[in-house]
């Protein structure tokens, strides 16, 4: 008799090989969606409700097209993580800017949130392993996943910046420094692969978005937002961006 496991419908790995390629587009897409997202959410012609409509939009039909291949397809899973990259980011600006939910607050309920997400992925497809994406569930928990690390990050690095009152710069060298820590463990320490990639997958977030490190190509925003209060913020040039994770996906 055949067991479940055996009958069950297998694709192809739709996920990227983890080599240093994979880190850099995974760097890009996280500057990209860093700076659209604050150029449409904080956009007063547009509004935050509109904005998160539009990236929730965005990223349903990305993932649609990526849920479609058989196969990985780089434009198609780089496209698809940019998409969840914005709706990540203006999720968690949605949650402290809209609904005034503190900095600490939204941190400690993402991180409950995410460790949710893997507990139930866990005691379902028994993996959290990022090479085992060949069945659609697991493909469906590692988006949902990916989601979960874009806003965690989102709200982390803010939290360093401004309610630890750190600040960009020293925030760039804190998640530096945070994430050398799964890169060490990984190298000298046998920590678990999967644990390590999750971890420096989360810190890319913080460290790439809201900190100098990605914003070195950042120009002035070209209006003032009194519901976001950021008048000082800097945003990344879209394009330049989105044109180099194309390249090196």
């Amino acid at each position: 008799m055949r067991t479940r496991e055996a009958v069950r419908p297998v694709m192809a790995m739709k996920a990227p090989e983890i080599t240093l390629i994979f880190w850099i587009a995974k760097l890009r897409t996280t500057g990209f969606g860093e700076s659209f997202s604050d150029c449409v959410f904080f956009n007063d012609h547009i509004g935050q409700h509109a904005a998160m409509l539009m990236g929730l939009g965005l990223l349903l039909v990305c993932l649609a097209v990526q849920f479609a291949t058989t196969r990985y397809t780089p434009w198609v899973y780089w496209l698809a993580v940019t998409a969840v990259s914005i709706l990540g980011t203006m999720s968690a600006d949605f949650l402290n800017r809209d609904l005034g939910m503190p900095l600490y607050a939204s941190t400690l309920m993402l991180v409950a949130v995410q460790a949710a997400v893997f507990a139930a992925c866990y005691a379902t497809q028994r993996t959290l392993d990022v090479h085992s994406i060949d069945i659609r569930p697991r493909e469906l928990f590692y988006w949902l996943t990916v989601l979960c690390t874009f806003a965690l990050g989102t709200v982390a690095g803010d939290f360093a910046a401004v309610t630890l009152g750190l600040g960009t710069s020293a925030s760039s060298f804190v998640f530096l420094g945070i994430i050398l820590i799964p890169a060490a463990g990984y190298r000298w320490f046998r920590l678990d692969e999967v644990l390590a990639f999750w971890f420096a997958y989360t810190i890319t977030r913080p460290l790439w978005g809201r900190t100098p490190i990605g914003h070195r190509t950042h120009q002035p925003r070209p209006w003032d937002s009194p519901r976001g209060n950021r008048r000082n913020e800097r945003i990344a040039t879209p394009c330049g961006d989105a044109g180099q994770t194309v390249g090196v996906g």
